[in-house]
């Protein structure tokens, strides 16, 4: 070997690209084999080149090249100098500034040295180097900005770094103004400094009047609030900066005041008035300046006072006076005049006015001039005040039910009391006419008459009109409606009286025809639900006293149900297919309705069969996973993984196969079947389990011993789940094979083996359940000359704690043993006692510690005596790593599924063995446990995973199952009401969920999903909101479904009202009652005064036959399904037909002619309306009330007479006879001349009645 250009040393840079070592030849390169040292450890290299990129320091050192052939061999060393690249952590500054004096700064740069020049970049802008660390002065010269830089020795940039420095400069003079003022306001003081460097930090201190400095105050200014006269005087500041340079600047604070208050109370004048005029108060010399209405108008006068000589209305506003005080401040001062004019009365003279009995006069008074400047007050004719009654032009008094006149006065008073003026009012009351009320109508439909009963003789006729009076349908006192109808001809009339003074005269008839039954479509209800969902059937009538009856296929079966719901719970084929009838009855005795359904109950999906864990052997495809399952239409089949991903799109295949198992090992599959209709099912999860094949990991190999030796031969190999081992021995060369009874472990121990077994070979035959490999021919060397007798055998050792023990023994006298060692099989062997410690006479190498590196060490022993040395067999330590793995966490199961678990990550050295337990009880091995529905009961499970020579890494976790699903529904299943606005949330609550909740809205038979929360709020806006409402809840394990119908109702409103009292009723007649709303669902609450009356839950009420305890308040309050709450109140009076006390005119005086002839006063036992007295001539009076004066008696008012008294519910009479008694007469009895003893006859003539005479 010839080197023609040796290696040369080199010194290059860090970091700065490659450096290239070489050596040239004499011969091609070719020729030659090549090592590489550096520092005398091998290295990479078997070229003439020795590369080096990139370069770093620890690559400083000698290198050598060795060049060899197969005649001899040559070398050259060079040596690699790497100088480092520069590195600077920092740099600093003794000082920061800025300064009141020149300071010396010193500059430190913090850097590894690699740095060849230190340089600075001045503020005037020349470059200097210095040495590190630097210092200098900062004064005016040298102030400013400075650049410091290191320049690297190697490669790489500059390092620069900027530092400023400056000198604070003294500001220049302070200044402060007077200032003057007025009490009461705030005033600054503000000190002027001129020229103030950015760099001065300034502070003020202040100084009153007395010298006491004002703590608090470090500003440019001071602010002094809220001035008074301890306030004057004299203010100092004295400004100082941080160097100590102070200055003082003072100002002085005057004060001037006005006394009048600047504003006051309003000046009312009069028009005309003479004696306005406003004057200022004041101190000092101020100057005045007055404007009107604008406060920066002109200047009407100079004046410290203002006077008009005649106020007119153009006077009237705001008088301002700016008073200009000599310190120059302005107080500004302002009064408001205002002027009153005068009013007079427009139409002076009395008024007369003609309203009608009963209703309330206007009285209004017209006044000549603004309303805001005058008051009226009302008086009646004797100028007392009418009470209640304010300052207003137009007063409606109140009802004047007695016909007659009536005086009242209205007096004007004008603002400022100008003007007292007066007007007075005749109120003429007419009489009014009397229409009795209308008793309300309850018909079926057909014609209806109306009947008005009017009182009095005022009127000119009767007509009647539809409730807004925009059409006339006929006139008269009878009214008859042909031809009623519900609801067409339902409403109010009025029957309408016309009168001269009285108006119009009304009436309201209300007309109510009962509804016929009826129900609303049913278009929203699903007859064919799923098995397990709610089943509700509804039907909606419409019509008065509607009222329902349930029944199953017939009419005649038992009644089910009441209500307008039939709910039959969770719908079952078995119990709920058939027909269901709902008959619509009503409690008016109309025609009913019938409504039929028919149910027929649709199937949930069903798995029949589950499908099965799959467990295969690599290398064996498809895994196929299969169940049977059963449900309503066609079914689909979709598969997922343990992660819930779809692995197989929805088919109608239940099949489902892996294509590529192994990719998929440990991996967990379900299936959803879904039928057409209804709910779908979650099949139980099963595992794939890839069960791996055998691999021999390490050979057994050939053995050498003495005669009566011990020989061990040792196979490791992996395999799932279970490896069986058989050794086999030929004892022909290898040309047959048979097994030895009892060798089924990993290691083969032959103890004392004979001279006759050797050349016996030997081999292991390694099972699982996918397959069998077989092991190396291991040849057994029995050695008659040999030494050893026990051989040394490779060691497996924990890394963690372990220690090695090689041991070896030999037969001889006078041995030794010698252990050598080396770290890789390029090396020479070396004695291992620097590696470890020799006991047991030599015979056994302890290792403690064991390394990692040391797996790759190869260790033999030599024993030395007699003869030639015998040499071991060359072993090793098998450097085990401790078990790592992933715990296993908690599993909480779905009821009836199993579970599966894999030991997932598991580091250390192989092979693995996996032991799974249930609280104390061994149940599989392998790395997957995979249990079955049956199989995953709640409990403590174990796993325990070992490689058979570190401890076993044992740990735990707990099976416990999910309960069932439970789903509460919205606990308002029934109704919402349609209001205009969202106005129902549908809600459920889900208990002991799985988790990964999912949940499914849907309405009727519509697929369309309306929510995928716990909720839906139901809009409620119209009645089409109507139907069955479900939701859908799945978690992981199963799903619930409920459902409810929701009925959406229309709130109740009144249609029809009461009046607060009704007209009074006859004892003994009916009472009928009714209340119209419309909506749905109205629920009536009578309240009646009579508690022996069952007014019932109905619409209205009829009572027949009427007492006294009839009497009172009756209140209807009508309520519905959405908190509506409608009142109906009346009062009804019970009357009695009028009596006439006995003996009423029966037994009547007779008077004489002549004298006062009074008939009565009669006695009356209850209410009446008119008396009406018939007189003797028949004629009849309807004023005189209780007694019938007839003035003096003539015999003409002789005979009978009669008295009536009546009121609606009839009449009372009573007659008598009334007897006058003529004045008695008598003719003069004329002188008679007889005869002496000659009967004589007087005859008196008289005109009377019942004469009696005396004759004297």
């Amino acid at each position: 070997v010839t080197i023609t250009d040796p290696l040369d040393d080199a010194n290059p840079c860090e970091g700065n690209g490659n450096h290239t070592f070489s050596v040239s030849l004499s011969q091609p390169e070719s020729f030659y084999n090549f090592s590489w040292q550096k520092d005398g450890v091998d290295i990479d290299g078997d070229a003439a080149q020795k590369i080096i990129a990139p370069i770093e320091l620890t690559d400083a050192g000698q290198y050598k090249v060795v060049v060899s052939n197969r005649c001899d061999s040559k070398e050259s060393v060079a040596n690699l100098t790497i100088v480092p690249k520069m590195l600077v952590n920092g740099i600093t500054a003794s000082a920061v500034g800025p300064f009141c004096s020149p300071t010396n700064v010193t500059v430190t740069f913090d850097d590894n040295g690699a740095v060849a020049e230190y340089k600075a970049k001045k503020p005037d802008g020349s470059e200097i180097v210095i040495t590190n660390p630097y210092t200098f002065e900062v004064n005016t010269t040298t102030q400013g900005t400075w650049e410091f830089i290191a320049v690297p020795n190697c490669v790489g940039d500059n390092f620069t770094h900027k530092f400023t420095w400056n000198l604070i400069p003294d500001f220049g003079a302070v200044s402060m103004n007077d200032v003057a003022t007025c009490i009461g306001k705030d005033v600054d003081f503000v000190v002027d400094v001129k020229d103030v460097s950015s760099l001065s930090e300034l502070t003020y201190k202040w100084k009153d009047d007395t010298n006491i400095t004002i703590v608090g105050e470090n500003s440019n200014f001071l602010s002094l609030t809220d001035v008074q006269d301890s306030d004057l005087g004299t203010y100092t500041c004295v400004v100082t900066d941080q160097c100590g340079n102070s200055k003082t600047a003072t100002a002085n604070l005057r004060i001037e005041k006005v006394t009048t208050s600047t504003t006051g109370t309003s000046i009312e004048k009069c028009v005309g008035d003479t004696d306005f005029r406003i004057d200022i108060a004041y101190t000092g010399t101020p100057r005045f300046e007055w404007r009107f209405k604008d406060p920066l108008g002109a200047v009407i006068s100079n004046a410290d006072f203002y006077e008009i000589p005649s106020v007119a209305t153009s006077d009237a506003g705001v008088y301002y006076c700016k008073v200009i005080l000599g310190c120059g401040d302005e107080v500004n001062i302002e009064r408001e005049l205002i002027v009153h004019e005068h009013v007079s009365i427009i139409s002076p003279a009395d008024e007369t006015i003609h309203i009608c009995q009963g209703e309330q006069p206007i009285l209004d008074v017209e006044v000549n001039g603004d309303s805001d400047i005058y008051t009226v007050s009302w008086t009646d004719n004797s100028d007392n005040p009418l009470v209640g009654f304010g300052d207003v032009n137009q007063v409606q008094l109140s009802k004047h039910d007695i016909p007659g006149t009536y005086t009242y006065k209205a007096k004007v008073t004008s603002l400022g009391n100008c003007d007292n003026l007066s007007k007075s009012y005749i109120v003429e009351v007419h009489e009014k006419p009397k229409l009795a009320a209308i008793d309300p109508i309850h018909e079926c439909e057909g014609d209806i008459l109306l009947t008005a009963n009017v009182v009095g003789t005022d009127y000119v006729g009767v007509e009647w009109w539809n409730s807004d009076e925009s059409s006339k349908l006929g006139t008269g006192v009878n009214y008859t409606i042909l031809g009623a109808t519900h609801p067409a001809s339902e409403g109010v009339l009025v029957a309408k009286v016309t009168s001269e003074y009285c108006g119009d005269i009304k009436a309201n008839a209300l007309v109510n025809i009962h509804e016929p039954i009826s129900h609303k479509p049913i278009t929203n209800l699903t007859t064919t639900p799923c098995e397990g969902t709610p089943l509700k059937l509804v039907v909606e009538g419409i019509g008065d006293g509607v009222q329902y009856s349930w029944h199953k296929n017939l009419v005649s079966n038992p009644q089910l149900e009441t209500s307008s719901i039939l709910d039959l719970g969770n719908a079952d084929a078995v119990s709920h297919n058939g027909k269901y009838i709902c008959v619509l009855t009503s409690s008016n005795g109309c025609l009913g309705k019938m409504v039929e359904f028919t149910v027929k109950v649709l199937q949930n999906a069903t798995v029949i069969t589950p499908p099965n864990d799959v467990s295969l052997c690599e290398g064996i495809t498809p895994a196929t996973f299969t169940l049977n399952a059963t449900g309503e239409g066609d079914l689909l089949y979709a598969w997922y993984n343990k992660n819930d991903i779809k692995v197989s799109e929805k088919t109608n295949d239940p099949n489902f196969s892996v294509v590529d198992p192994l990719a998929n090992n440990r991996q967990v599959y379900y299936c959803v079947v879904t039928p057409n209709k209804c709910a779908s099912v979650t099949s139980k999860k099963v595992g794939l389990h890839v069960k791996k094949k055998v691999l021999i990991k390490s050979e057994p190999v050939d053995v050498k011993i003495a005669e009566n030796g011990n020989a061990t031969f040792v196979v490791e190999a992996e395999g799932e789940p279970v490896i069986t081992y058989q050794w086999q021995i030929s004892t022909d060369g290898g040309t047959n094979w048979s097994d030895m009874v009892g060798e089924t472990n990993k290691s083969l121990v032959l103890n004392s083996v004979l001279l006759a077994s050797n050349g016996n070979k030997y081999r292991c035959i390694v099972t699982n359940d996918c397959d069998s490999q077989i092991t190396r021919e291991a040849l057994l060397t029995v050695d008659a000359n040999a030494k050893i007798t026990v051989q040394p055998v490779d060691l497996n050792v924990c890394l963690s704690g372990g220690k090695a023990e090689f041991k070896i023994d030999a037969s001889g006298a006078g041995l030794s043993y010698e252990w050598q060692y080396r770290e890789n099989n390029t090396e020479s062997f070396a004695n291992a006692s620097a590696v470890g410690t020799l006991k047991d006479g030599d015979k056994t190498l302890e290792i403690d510690p064991v390394t990692l590196a040391m797996r790759d060490w190869e260790f033999k022993c030599i024993v030395s005596g007699t003869g030639s040395p015998d040499e071991s067999n060359v072993v090793k330590i098998n450097v085990f790593e401790p078990i790592t793995y992933d715990d296993i966490n908690d599993e909480t199961l779905c009821n009836g599924s199993g579970g599966m678990f894999s030991v997932e990550n598991v580091g250390g050295s192989k092979p693995y063995s996996y032991t799974w337990k249930r609280e104390t009880v061994t149940i599989a091995s392998g790395s997957q446990l995979n249990l079955d529905a049956t199989s995953a009961t709640d409990a403590t499970y174990y796993i325990e995973v070992s490689n058979g020579v570190c401890p076993e890494v044992v740990k735990e976790f707990s099976i416990s199952h999910h309960p069932d699903l439970v789903v509460d529904a919205w606990s308002n299943t029934d109704e919402t009401c349609a209001t205009g606005s969202a106005a129902e949330v549908l809600g459920v609550t889900v208990n002991n969920s799985a988790g990964d909740l999912k949940y499914t809205w849907t309405k009727d038979s519509d697929s369309k999903v309306l929510s995928n929360t716990n909720s839906y709020t139901l809009p409620g806006i119209s009645t089409a909101e109507t139907g069955t409402y479900k939701v859908k809840v799945k978690d992981r394990c199963t799903s619930a479904i409920v459902s409810g119908f929701i009925n959406v109702y229309i709130p109740i409103s009144k249609v029809n009202a009461w009046p607060a009292n009704l007209p009074p009723l006859c004892l003994g007649t009916e009472l009928v009652l009714d209340v119209k709303v419309n909506g749905d669902h109205p629920i009536y609450t009578w309240t009646v005064p009579n508690g022996a009356r069952i007014p019932g839950n109905g619409s209205s009420i009829k009572f027949d036959n009427l007492s006294m305890a009839d009497q009172g308040t009756y209140i209807c309050e009508v309520t519905d399904k959405c908190g509506t709450s409608l009142t109906y109140t009346t009062e009804l009076k019970i009357i009695d037909a009028p009596s006439i006390d006995s003996p009423g005119i029966e037994n009547l005086i007779a008077v004489c002619e002549g004298d006062p002839l009074v008939l009565g006063t009669i006695s009356v036992t209850g209410s009446y309306d008119d008396i009406k007295w018939t007189l003797n001539d028949g004629s009849t009076n309807t004023v005189a009330g209780v007694q019938l004066n007839l003035g003096d008696a003539t015999t003409a008012m002789e005979g009978n007479y009669k008295v009536e008294v009546s009121n609606k519910c009839g009449s009372d009479i009573s007659v008598g006879t009334q007897v006058v008694n003529p004045k008695p007469t008598l003719d003069p009895i004329a002188n008679q001349t007889v005869c002496e003893n000659e009967d004589v006859v007087f005859r008196a003539k008289a005109t009377g009645r019942d004469l009696n005479y005396e004759w004297k």
